[in-house]
């Protein structure tokens, strides 16, 4: 079947295009710690995935013990070969990989028990080499958060055009491609180092610049789509933590609108899929609690999106027809979920 994005979508303006590229490298720069970070139900649920650290509060206890925030939970555990789907008893090791669920505001604490302990809350020092739209939009994200912003761009006009619709951030004519320009602007001390130029040789190169001179943390936009793919999964050797297309940015977006016929893959993760799908008239689910649907084990409900309403699902809330269901099934639990579902 031949599917169309809503017209909605095909008529957005370009820079709303570009401020996703901007939200999806902000999602690293606000949770330095998470391997992976996903939204889903309209982004007002959130998923991460995050390694135990040894240090970490969590490490040796039982989710019982831990006492999550209300409606955050652990979808999964990932140890070694084996992936569980964890009861309230079991027991957090160092070393698991944990994906955990829930409001992106409560999720602060609960993967700041899972990681390398208490968060820091200092000032971040960001850097952006690229002052066109994707930088301009990750700046303005940035402003609400507690982080002192540098822009770098070689243009006089657009530096003043920032300087004036950026009164917190530093706006710097120079060229960063030139490790001496970065070198003397001490990009070494910088937390995250984000190149979102218009070409990938320089914004691969500069990160590799700023890695060797000392920054922590390195971002780069890549505009082709399988470059990004290749230093997403090997950049991290180069220090490179994670390469974002601005391609596989509006694709994501545009399947929140696009569904099939009865569900659709949102995010393919080493636990399972994220799928989504419309609840129909007929369904098993329909009028119980949750906690009497009776889940196939390798399953876990992750959000529920009624209305303009969305929650983490409690075991006493009850699924409507028409709500929008988001789960996380491996292969066996796939086929089982969706009979339940009435799909």
């Amino acid at each position: 079947m031949a599917l169309r994005p809503p017209r909605a979508f095909r008529h957005r303006p370009r820079l709303q295009l570009e401020r996703l590229a901007a939200v999806e490298l902000s999602k690293f720069i606000r949770n330095p710690d998470s391997l992976v970070v996903e939204e889903i139900a309209r982004g007002r649920i959130e998923l991460q995935q995050i390694h135990v650290s040894a240090k970490a509060d969590a490490n040796g206890k039982t989710l019982r013990q831990i006492n999550f925030p209300q409606r955050v939970r652990v979808a999964s555990i990932t140890r070694g070969q084996e992936v569980l789907v964890p009861s309230a008893d079991e027991v957090i090791r160092a070393g698991d990989l944990v994906t955990v669920f829930g409001e992106p505001n409560k999720l602060r604490d609960a993967v700041g028990r899972l990681g390398k302990g208490a968060r820091d809350e200092r000032e971040l020092n960001v850097v952006i080499f690229g002052g066109g739209e994707y930088g301009f939009s990750l700046a303005q994200m940035l402003e609400s958060w507690n982080c002192r912003v540098r822009i770098f761009d070689q243009d006089p006009v657009r530096c003043s055009y920032l300087s004036q619709r950026l009164p917190n951030a530093a706006v710097l004519n120079a060229d960063a491609t030139r490790l001496a320009e970065l070198r003397e602007e001490q990009v070494g001390d910088a937390d995250f180092f984000v190149a979102t130029a218009g070409s990938d040789e320089d914004n691969v190169m500069t990160c590799l610049q700023a890695h060797s001179l000392g920054a922590k943390h390195c971002l780069t936009l890549i505009h082709r789509a399988d470059y990004a793919d290749a230093i997403s999964g090997s950049g991290e050797h180069f220090g490179i933590m994670a390469a974002v297309s601005p391609r596989e940015a509006t694709r994501q977006d545009l399947m929140r609108f696009v569904t099939s016929d009865r569900y659709h893959v949102v995010k393919n993760l080493g636990a399972g899929e994220i799928i989504e799908s419309a609840v129909p008239p007929g369904s098993a689910m329909v009028g119980r609690p949750i906690r009497d649907i009776g889940l196939p084990p390798g399953c876990v409900l992750l959000a529920i999106v009624h209305g303009i309403h969305a929650n983490v699902p409690a075991a006493e809330d009850e699924i409507h027809v028409g709500d929008n269901v988001y789960a996380l099934v491996n292969d066996k639990a796939r086929k089982k979920f969706l009979k339940l579902m009435g799909r």
